[in-house]
């Protein structure tokens, strides 16, 4: 999965992304307002486990972070 299609999925799960300048980096917002930092590789990881669905991605990375 490329990045492109990990950030789509992160919008339909309700999360937002939005990238550290400078940076291979995101900071994230999950829906309960918890913010992150997560790398940019890390985040395709996650994506490319949650099998192409967006509340799996979500149920993954709130358990990461």
């Amino acid at each position: 999965m490329n990045l492109s299609r990990t950030i789509e999925m992160l919008k339909l799960a309700g999360i937002k992304a939005m990238p550290v300048p400078g940076t291979s980096k995101y900071n994230i917002t999950l829906p309960s307002g918890k913010v992150a930092t997560i790398k940019e590789k890390q985040l395709i990881q996650l994506a490319n486990k949650a099998d192409n669905n967006p509340q799996n991605l979500k149920k993954a990375i709130e358990s990461a972070v």
